[in-house]
């Protein structure tokens, strides 16, 4: 079996980017959910997953 390895240029700096990660107002992820008819599922849009998490089931 043909194994390939990488370069891990990240994972040195997850502290900082959670540190420093923009986040954004309750109320933003209120106005996304009030979008969507349904609350079953949802699509994981990077940074704003976390927020919408509570909107959707």
């Amino acid at each position: 079996m043909l194994r390939m390895s990488f370069k891990d240029h990240f994972s040195g700096h997850a502290a900082l980017y959670a540190k420093y990660r923009p986040d954004y107002p309750p109320a933003l992820y209120e106005f996304l959910a009030s979008l969507s008819t349904t609350h079953d599922c949802a699509l994981d849009c990077g940074q704003a997953a976390i927020g919408l998490a509570r909107h959707f089931v």
